[in-house]
């Protein structure tokens, strides 16, 4: 995956990133880091489906451990 960001190939970073949130869909950095790869392709609809997933996924963390 860095590979790829590293060379701008946008969409093969968001299907590494998509992949992530569906083996990990508990954490909000992996929701997060795809609502920015999303908003670079001009996928506004998704990108803010993402974050609004991360932003729940967050809080959600918070509510069952305040320390992080």
């Amino acid at each position: 995956m860095q590979v790829a960001n590293q060379f701008a190939d946008y969409p093969r970073v968001e299907k590494c990133l998509d992949r992530l949130v569906k083996i990990s869909p508990d954490n909000p950095e992996a929701w997060y880091d795809l609502a920015g790869i999303q908003a670079l392709q001009n996928k506004q609809k998704d990108a803010i489906a993402s974050l609004r997933e991360s932003l729940t996924r967050s809080r959600q963390r918070l509510e069952k451990n305040p320390a992080l």
